[in-house]
């Protein structure tokens, strides 16, 4: 008799735990996920001030602190913006600026449509 009580908990507990991986497969999409924003938002007010010539203060006023700067490359800024939205693929945009004789000489991006259809009506080559 006692084998048999301890077989029975032993596919009790199978069971359960087989219900249970199941109901968290099912459930995985409903769990809540927060949204995550990282970086430099750079809007397009702001991308549409930006002028050849600006000097590299001026260019901070406008967009802020580049997240990235390299010591090696001190001519580059970097200003990189990742969001993620829940359980959906996370958007990355890279704004890169370059200078040269400490003035704003081109502007290499990575941005939503609407802001790449005004960067290439508007190179600063």
């Amino acid at each position: 008799m006692p084998s048999r009580k301890k077989s029975m908990k032993k596919t009790l507990f199978a069971i359960i735990g087989v219900h249970l991986l199941l109901v968290m497969g099912c459930t995985q999409n409903l769990l809540y996920r927060i949204d995550v924003q990282q970086g430099n938002v750079v809007t397009m007010e702001a991308f549409s001030r930006l002028k050849p010539g600006m000097t590299p203060r001026q260019v901070e006023f406008l967009l802020g602190t580049p997240l990235v700067h390299d010591d090696f490359t001190p001519d580059r800024w970097d200003y990189v913006y990742y969001y993620r939205h829940s359980f959906e693929e996370p958007e990355i945009r890279l704004l890169t600026l370059w200078f040269e004789g400490n003035r704003l000489s081109r502007i290499e991006g990575d941005m939503p449509l609407e802001e790449r259809e005004y960067l290439r009506g508007s190179t600063l080559r």
